[in-house]
């Protein structure tokens, strides 16, 4: 049950949070179940660091997301009485995807403007931050640290096939991305010849911080090219032809700040523990000794980034915070390369109720010494989808728990047109539910498809037995459903599929071609395939019920869909471990399970929750992913698994023992090259095997 309170104007001071934090949880009646010690011992048996990733609130499943459960510890407390000084949301929900803006004059916007708007969601921002910061501290600080384990990180078809144009002409695996012809940074790549690579050397120096760029050349054996050190932190990085693109996230230091672009940010004044990110390019002819060209700045998180058409597109998340003045601009307005971003490039939607920017910026890699374009909206952006002509960014609002009746959360979409490196805000809509899946967003013929779930609470007056006054608002029940619409160039709903699969939530989605397929799960795994020829009248044309679900789809071939996810008891959807599936979806309306490897040892697989984990190459016939757990003796397993699928069945080819690593590196992954399999860990090491017998060739250590 879920209490919310009046909203008051009053400021709060530490001790009075405190005693209203107090009164709130001795006024909630507390289940056993969430009582602080019983919520301890539960979270210690969870899984962590990189399975933490995903939250899926279903019975059963293994895969808590910590932080998410923290959450649950603070919620009893945190929406009994601090929501009446949050931030409204969701308050347009009869308006989905009706309002649409084709023009720019959100653009025209002052920075004046900007704080106005702001100044009225500031406050609520800063008691409700106060508040988490008194809760979270009363929680056991080793507990805590768990959650900062395992840092983060649709299409036709994602790219993982073949490609043969490289240095050496060579067919070699690259990285799995969500179009075709748009390249998404990675922690590893592969030219065909040279293979390059995030390393982390403070598990041999003991030194956080120390990150570099590892190349390593494997014609005539494994050679190591050279190393691009001193990075704090890398996100991701680029391969284009002879350009290494480096994205490093920051934070200012003021006892160190000798670089220039450190310098540049702190031109004026912002404030230290500001997040902000670089952006290196290098010049890789000479790998041997790759130069630099140009460091760029942008202050914000990074968020995600892209190339195409040789320009390199980037995406950062700016909270800004209240200035004690307003002509402190640095901390509320975006700084790029140490200069506020002029009035003119941001824009500030009507309806926003966010503090936070979206930043973007561009460059061409041809020529890069300066940005091609900066942007900035205002808005919560959590998902990212490009396609080859736009940037759509989505922003999760939720019920206003001050209104009584039934109430669902929402996506709202902004569609953002790029070409050759120029950024423009076309439209903007909304849609009910929110984006569960990376592959939940695809672009079609001009056409937006999204798939997503919602869920609708009932929000009920609790009002006082004596004077009738309304004291606040209970949320009694809630019920999920699924949704896929199809939104035209102005974000406007041309067609749509409502209330799929009550109960249950999307787990996987995939769009290929006219078809879309849609994977939900409570207890078995209904795959859906939908006919979207039509986008006035999508209709589902039929559901496959299988035991488990699948978390991540991909198309396999001609008429072919892999499947990676987890297999679970039919009666009660308890887990029990991972599988591989293939289906068979040359009759849509009859898809059809044609394979299944049993992968039950295994638990977990990083590849569940981030595609670019994921080797699946239909082209060279190859299916890859670490994946680790427990075998039925209680004893930990960390294996490369290498597959193909043959004469309709999965084949394994290797099977590559990690575990003496898999505890300690961040990450270990496979791509090839021609007949040779390759395995890099993020210490440095490089393990070349031949695809032919499997045996280990070398190893660079």
């Amino acid at each position: 049950m879920r209490m919310e309170h009046k909203k008051s104007n009053h400021s709060w001071d530490e001790e009075e949070i405190k005693k209203y934090l107090e009164q709130s949880a001795e006024a909630e009646e507390i289940p056993p179940e969430l009582e602080t010690e019983n919520m301890r011992k539960y979270i210690k048996t969870q899984t962590t660091g990189e399975q933490q990733k995903k939250h899926k609130n279903i019975t059963g499943n293994i895969k808590h997301w910590y932080p998410a459960v923290t959450a649950a510890c603070l919620c009893i407390i945190l929406l009994a009485g601090v929501s009446g000084i949050t931030r409204k949301a969701g308050t347009d929900q009869q308006t989905y995807g009706t309002k649409s803006q084709t023009k720019d004059t959100a653009a025209h916007t002052t920075y004046h403007n900007i704080y106005q708007q702001f100044s009225e969601l500031w406050q609520g921002e800063y008691v409700q931050g106060e508040v988490q910061e008194y809760a979270i501290g009363t929680l056991d600080t080793a507990d805590m640290a768990r959650t900062t384990a395992g840092n983060e990180e649709s299409s036709d078809a994602v790219r993982s096939e073949t490609k043969k144009e490289s240095s050496d002409q060579t067919e070699h695996g690259v990285t799995n991305t969500q179009e075709k012809n748009v390249d998404e940074g990675d922690v590893i790549k592969n030219d065909g010849r040279y293979l390059y690579q995030v390393i982390s050397e403070e598990t041999k120096t003991g030194t956080s911080g120390n990150y570099a760029i590892q190349i390593t050349d494997t014609q005539n054996g494994l050679k190591r090219k050279s190393k691009i050190r001193g990075f704090e932190s890398i996100s991701d990085f680029y391969i284009w032809k002879d350009r290494l693109i480096v994205i490093e996230s920051c934070e200012l230091n003021n006892s160190d700040t000798s670089t220039t672009e450190d310098i540049a940010l702190l031109n004026k004044q912002m404030y230290t523990g500001t997040a902000y990110c670089k952006i290196h390019i290098y010049d890789t002819k000479n790998r041997n000794k790759p130069k630099k060209i140009h460091t760029f700045t942008v202050k914000g998180s990074y968020e995600d980034s892209r190339i195409s058409d040789g320009y390199f597109y980037f995406f950062a998340q700016n909270i800004t915070q209240k200035p004690d003045k307003e002509e402190n601009y640095e901390e509320y307005i975006p700084v790029v390369d140490g200069k506020l971003l002029s009035e003119k490039d941001i824009f500030l939607p009507e309806d926003c109720l966010s503090t936070s920017y979206l930043v973007m910026a561009s460059i061409d890699l041809k020529k890069p010494e300066k940005f091609q374009d900066t942007k900035a909206v205002v808005t919560g952006a959590e998902l990212f989808y490009v396609s080859e002509k736009n940037i759509y960014v989505t922003d999760s609002s939720y019920p206003d728990w001050e209104e009584a009746g039934t109430q669902s959360d929402s996506t709202k979409i902004s569609r953002i047109s790029y070409r050759d490196g120029k950024m423009k805000l076309e439209a903007s809509g909304s849609v009910e539910g929110v984006l569960t899946d990376d592959m939940a967003m695809s672009e079609y013929q001009g056409n937006l498809r999204i798939a997503t779930t919602k869920t609708a609470y009932g929000i009920e007056k609790v009002t006082d037995d004596i004077d009738g006054e309304i004291i606040g608002y209970d949320t009694q029940e809630s019920t999920t459903y699924n949704q896929l619409y199809i939104l035209g160039k102005n974000l406007k709903i041309k067609g749509k599929i409502e209330n799929l699969a009550k109960g249950e939530e999307i787990y996987a989605v995939r769009f290929l071609g006219n078809t879309g397929y849609v994977v939900t799960f409570r207890q078995t795994d209904p795959l859906f395939s939908i006919d979207l020829s039509d986008p006035k009248k999508p209709k589902v044309l039929g559901k496959l019920k299988i035991s488990g679900f699948s978390e991540y789809l991909h198309g396999y071939g001609e008429g072919m869909l892999l499947g990676l996810g987890m297999e679970a008891d039919e009666k009660d959807g308890a887990i029990e471990g991972m599988k591989l599936s293939m289906f068979d979806i040359s009759d849509p309306s009859d898809v059809k399970e044609t394979a299944k490897e049993d992968l039950t040892e295994y638990g977990y697989a990083e590849a569940l929750y981030n595609y670019k984990e994921v080797l699946a190459d239909q082209e060279k016939n190859l299916i890859g992913f670490l994946a680790s757990g427990y075998d039925k003796t209680d004893k930990y397993r960390c294996d490369y698994l290498l597959y193909s699928y043959e004469n309709g069945k999965f084949v394994q080819r290797m099977k590559m023992d990690c575990k003496e690593k898999g505890n300690v590196v961040g990450y270990i992954r496979g791509t090839y090259i021609g007949d040779s399999f390759y395995l890099l860990y993020e210490d440095g090491m490089v393990q070349k095997y031949s695809l032919d017998n499997g045996e280990l060739a070398e190893t660079l250590e």
